[in-house]
C-alpha cells in the first residue's frame, strides 16, 4: 500500500536533523534513527545521511525562484507566454487571410494596448525552436512574459534571436 504524499512527509520530517543553505548548494541532513525505529531496523543504521545538491536563484519577473541541481528550465510552459504567442498567431493568421485588412484594425479588435498589441505581433516570427522552448517549458526560465512585453525590437534573422534569449539552436522534427 502507497502511503499518501503528506503522510510520508510527516514520516520523514522526524529525520530532518539540520538543511545548510549556502549561496551555491543546499544539503539536508538527515538523522535516520527515528524512521528506522519505526519500521523495526533499528540496528541497521545509525550514521547520519547527507542529501546534496547545487542551487542558484533566478529572476523570474518579479519572483526569485531556487532551482535545485542545475536545472534552469520550469519544466511546465509559462501560460502567460503561450496566450501571447496565441494571441500573436491569430494575429498575424487574421492579418495574411485579408491583406486589405490593416494591422491595426485587427489589434483594435481586442482593445489591445497599442505598444503591447505591437510587441506581441513579433511573436509570430520567432524562430520554430524558440516557440518550441516555451511551448514546452525549456526556455530559460528568467524569460517571461514581461521580458518578451518589454522587447522594443525583435531581430529578424533566428540566429540573433537565439543569441537574444541565451538559447542554443535545436533541430525541430515534424512528423
Amino acid at each position: 500500500m502507497a502511503l499518501r504524499e503528506d503522510t510520508a512527509l510527516e514520516r520523514l520530517v522526524p529525520c530532518i536533523r539540520r538543511i545548510d543553505l549556502s549561496e551555491t548548494d543546499i544539503a539536508i541532513v538527515l538523522q535516520p534513527q527515528s524512521l528506522i525505529e519505526d519500521v523495526g531496523l533499528a540496528d541497521v543504521l545509525q550514521e547520519e545521511t547527507v542529501i546534496r545538491s547545487s542551487l542558484a536563484l533566478k529572476r523570474h519577473g518579479q519572483e526569485l525562484r531556487l532551482i535545485l541541481g542545475g536545472c534552469e528550465t520550469g519544466n511546465a510552459p509559462d501560460e502567460t507566454i503561450v496566450k501571447m504567442l496565441a494571441r500573436a498567431y491569430r494575429w498575424k493568421t487574421d492579418w495574411c487571410a485579408d491583406p486589405e485588412n490593416e494591422l491595426k484594425t485587427i489589434l483594435g479588435r481586442e482593445f489591445a494596448d497599442t505598444t503591447t498589441s505591437h510587441r506581441t505581433i513579433k511573436l509570430a516570427f520567432l524562430a520554430p525552436d524558440i516557440v518550441e522552448a516555451f511551448m514546452d517549458g525549456t526556455a530559460p526560465i528568467e524569460i517571461n512574459a514581461e521580458t518578451l512585453k518589454r522587447l522594443s525590437t525583435l531581430p529578424v534573422d533566428w540566429e540573433n534571436q537565439r543569441k537574444l534569449f541565451r538559447m542554443s539552436h535545436k533541430t525541430v522534427t515534424t512528423a
